[in-house]
């Protein structure tokens, strides 16, 4: 009687273990990638068809023991996922961390300018609008500030496109004469001198920085950026910060940028201009001598 009590024992607990294919393999939940894929052991019909073929005697037992293999798995499944080995759908560890904007020098701000910016064929552009530090780079800020509030189609950024886009790193655009990067112009009639290339830094995404050529080339061309840079620091001259609308900047460099820089899509300036000054604004201009209209032959 005690044989025949282990046998039916053995059958209880074997069958199912045997039916799943765990065999003598060690039981963990399957959820956690530690086991295969359950496959037919050998010499026997398929789970559907072995099931089918026990007698009606064990039939229930070996539910039961599938029940019971079932819930040991959830069970080892959820206290993998409460004590952290595992994480949970959508946890939010997966989700993307947020970009780490530079900070705003406000005290530097003497103007707003806008761009409204579409990618592709979007019937719809978005604005983006920047902080220009005028306090520390007056020509310089002189100078995009008047390209961004000129109506000239020859002397403006009105139309124009990022013709350089690179994921990770920055959007480049302003050549208002060639419109590929090998032309430019300014204000002042042609390159001119670098100031405060230590006053700010690359310290984020958003910077809005001079291209150049090397020392003292500075034109109509820009640059945002979209990570921190400090190898940049000390070799381009920031002068504004984006503080609105730029999601699209990364919408752009991700929907349009490539590891060579030359843009998938096309991304344009389809208008653009200078926002009302605040009393603070002002003052900060008229002090650091960049609140004067430059002189310019866009009108």
């Amino acid at each position: 009687r005690s044989e025949t009590m282990l046998r039916a024992t053995t059958t209880f607990w074997m069958s199912p273990v045997r039916w799943c294919g765990l065999g003598r393999r060690r039981l963990a939940p399957a959820s956690l990638g530690c086991l295969p894929k359950p496959q037919t052991p050998r010499g026997r019909p398929p789970a559907a068809s072995f099931a089918s073929s026990s007698s009606s005697a064990s039939t229930p037992r070996v539910a039961a023991g599938v029940a019971g293999i079932a819930g040991l798995s959830a069970a080892l499944y959820a206290g993998a996922v409460a004590t952290g080995l595992v994480p949970t759908p959508f946890d939010d560890a997966d989700a993307p961390a947020p970009t780490a904007l530079a900070p705003v020098a406000e005290a530097s701000v003497t103007d707003r300018v806008f761009f409204d910016v579409s990618i592709g064929n979007d019937d719809a552009p978005t604005r983006v609008v920047i902080a220009l530090y005028g306090v520390e780079c007056p020509r310089t800020v002189a100078n995009f500030r008047t390209l961004c509030a000129s109506t000239s189609a020859a002397m403006g950024y009105r139309g124009v496109s990022f013709h350089r886009i690179i994921p990770g790193f920055m959007i480049q655009g302003g050549d208002i004469t060639r419109g590929d990067g090998t032309g430019g112009t300014s204000i002042y009639g042609g390159a001119f001198a670098d100031e405060a290339l230590h006053a700010h830094r690359h310290a984020g995404a958003g910077v809005v920085s001079m291209a150049n050529r090397g020392p003292n080339t500075n034109t109509s061309q820009f640059f945002i950026t979209l990570k921190k840079c400090p190898h940049l620091d000390g070799r381009h001259v920031v002068f504004g910060r984006v503080i609105q609308g730029f999601e699209v900047i990364e919408r752009a460099a991700n929907e349009a940028g490539t590891r060579s820089g030359r843009p998938t899509k096309r991304v344009r300036v389809v208008d653009c201009g200078v926002l009302e000054r605040t009393k603070e604004e002002a003052l900060r201009a008229i002090e650091s001598g960049s609140g004067a209209k430059p002189t310019t032959k866009a009108q």
